[in-house]
């Protein structure tokens, strides 16, 4: 199984750990990966609240990642990325995954 989902106000949303509650069913011997995405990493704790309800259901965590993605807000103090930044740290992200992930379930 691999879930994640975005971090508002340092973690996930409460609909996704509802979600994960009632529609992820128990299970033994059976491998998870847990990712979040945010605009800063400082206080992104979702990944561990996703855990520990998939260890309780008998998922073994095989990895929690975090991935800071580029923001969609900017108030005062943060600049704009310009398109080329974006793109490229999505590129980024996507070789990790593809790169990483696959080594993961091995």
């Amino acid at each position: 199984l691999i879930i994640g989902g975005p971090i508002y106000a340092g973690n996930v949303p409460e609909k996704l750990i509802r979600w994960v509650l009632r529609n992820v069913p128990n299970t033994e011997n059976s491998k998870a990966i847990v990712f979040t995405t945010s605009a800063g990493l400082q206080n992104a704790f979702g990944t561990g609240s996703i855990a520990t309800k998939l260890s309780k259901k008998g998922y073994k965590i095989l990895a929690q990642l975090q991935y800071e993605m580029p923001r969609n807000y900017y108030f005062e103090k943060y600049e704009i990325p310009t398109e080329k930044q974006i793109k490229d740290r999505i590129r980024e992200i996507s070789s990790d995954i593809f790169e990483n992930w696959v080594q993961l379930w091995l």
